[in-house]
């Protein structure tokens, strides 16, 4: 009962983000929404910062850490285009994110990030050893075209913007 609780509170939150901003968002309404009181979401959650930190690092694990050592893998269209689909897919929480700040939250959860990873091994020793500073350099550039797109109402169509990121990402 109680994984189900935080699951409803979780998808209200994810469901209320794609219609409305998160300024108008409040603890009350993802408690409506989930059919839940608000003592059931302080159970969970000390804030709905808390749970949007939450659904941010499910997305990130979602996006790219489940291959993240797979280089071919993550050069790929495939990639390219799920990374895409995710972004569109949660545009609203992606932009709340940028006007959230989503370089300090970034690196207040980046320990987080690093954990989930840190516990495999790379066939590259060098990334291994760096892996942050990887992260670092992969990440902020792809999440920066990817927001640029979302802000510009998406004008340009999905193969533009694969192309887009091949480009100025990998340098292909």
């Amino acid at each position: 009962m109680k994984k189900e609780a935080k699951k409803k509170l979780y998808e209200s939150t994810v469901e209320l983000l794609k219609e409305s901003d998160y300024e108008d968002l409040t603890v009350g309404k993802i408690c409506q929404n989930a059919c839940l009181s608000r003592q059931s979401f302080y159970l969970y959650y000390h804030s709905k910062d808390e749970i949007l930190k939450e659904i941010y690092f499910n997305l990130f694990k979602y996006t790219y850490l489940d291959k993240i050592e797979d280089k071919q893998y993550i050069e790929s269209d495939d990639f390219i285009m799920k990374v895409i689909d995710v972004y569109e897919a949660h545009a609203t929480i992606f932009i709340t994110l940028e006007k959230w700040y989503y370089q300090d939250f970034l690196s207040q959860e980046k320990q987080r990030f690093l954990e989930e990873v840190s516990l495999r091994e790379f066939n590259n020793p060098f990334i291994e050893k760096y892996f942050k500073y990887f992260m670092i350099s992969f990440l902020t550039p792809l999440h920066y075209i990817m927001m640029g797109w979302l802000n510009g109402d998406k004008k340009e169509s999905k193969q533009e913007l694969q192309s887009i990121i091949k480009t100025f990402v990998y340098h292909k």
